[in-house]
């Protein structure tokens, strides 16, 4: 006779464990998938409160900005770029630095010169010094005068000579004693306009004349 094996019952699982069990699956199906060690290590950490930041890239010098080589004070105007150079216009000459010795500044006070002063002189003032001009004799002839008139005489001459801007003039006070000639060019030389003044040459007077040169 065969023998008959024994038949194995299936254990229907109770309510409770299945439910639990599918539970457990549709968890699984909601997670999202592992990340590979090596993605993570790409990640870039964020930077560390309070550490330094990268220093920026230096911008280059722009054309037409105001510069000036480090350690100089002379401001110019960036013309041209020429690779790791500048064109730069110094006053009225141009000249190529190296862009490393530039650095930017503003722009420089413009000086005005004394001639760039305008001054208010009246039509009729211009005419009086147009026709003092006109008929100023660049000679002085004080012979026979005494000093304290001499001194008022050659006064009143230099200064129009100044004001009328003449460049030399002669003196006559002659030889004589030699005081006038002596007071004179004491004054002269508390004139600030006088630069230098001379026996005149031999032949036209010598030390009796006074050649005088003004600024």
């Amino acid at each position: 006779m065969k023998e008959t094996k024994p038949t194995a019952h299936k254990t229907t699982p109770s309510p409770a464990r299945w439910i639990k069990s599918v539970a457990v699956r549709s968890a699984r199906r909601t997670l999202p998938p592992p990340v590979p060690p090596s993605a993570t290590s790409s990640v870039p950490s964020p930077p560390t409160k309070g550490a330094p930041a990268a220093p920026a890239k230096s911008r280059q010098t722009p054309v037409g900005h105001y510069v000036r080589i480090k350690g100089q004070t002379s401001v110019g105007v960036v013309q041209t770029l020429q690779g790791k150079t500048a064109r730069v216009l110094f006053g009225v000459m141009t000249t190529t630095v190296p862009l490393n010795r530039l650095e930017v500044t503003d722009r420089p006070a413009e000086k005005i010169s004394s001639s760039q002063v305008s001054t208010f002189i009246s039509k009729e003032t211009r005419d009086a010094v147009y026709e003092k001009k006109l008929h100023f004799r660049p000679e002085l002839d004080v012979r026979g005068m005494r000093a304290e008139e001499a001194l008022s005489a050659v006064h009143y001459f230099i200064d129009d000579a100044i004001l009328l801007e003449q460049h030399r003039v002669r003196i006559l006070h002659g030889t004589g004693t030699g005081a006038l000639r002596t007071v004179i060019r004491q004054y002269l030389d508390t004139v600030g306009g006088v630069t230098h003044y001379r026996d005149e040459d031999i032949r036209f007077g010598g030390a009796g004349i006074t050649v005088v040169e003004i600024q």
